[in-house]
């Protein structure tokens, strides 16, 4: 395996694997929310149309991070695209 693909391949097992403990962590704060009698919000349309915005805002932070690195990586000469081919490895 190229340096390059093992690079490749670290990216993606971190990107599932943050999905991974986001998607869980979400799971078990929801539950905390609905069900303790402590802390309980009797609101559950409000928390999930919160989690819905705040998702659609990271969304968007991240693809501003997204166009500026790939502005900063046009222009810096120490970064160079990945040229892959129609099935993912790269040339």
């Amino acid at each position: 395996m190229s340096e390059t693909s093992q690079a490749q391949a670290v990216y993606i097992a971190s990107v599932v694997g943050t999905y991974w403990v986001v998607s869980i962590s979400m799971v078990y704060l929801n539950k905390i929310l609905m069900s303790n009698e402590g802390i309980s919000i009797p609101a559950p349309l409000f928390v999930t149309w919160y989690q819905c915005v705040f998702t659609v805002l990271i969304c968007w932070v991240a693809g501003l991070c997204g166009q500026r690195a790939q502005k900063n990586a046009a222009t810096s000469p120490q970064y160079s695209a990945v040229m892959t081919n129609e099935n993912g490895e790269s040339v």
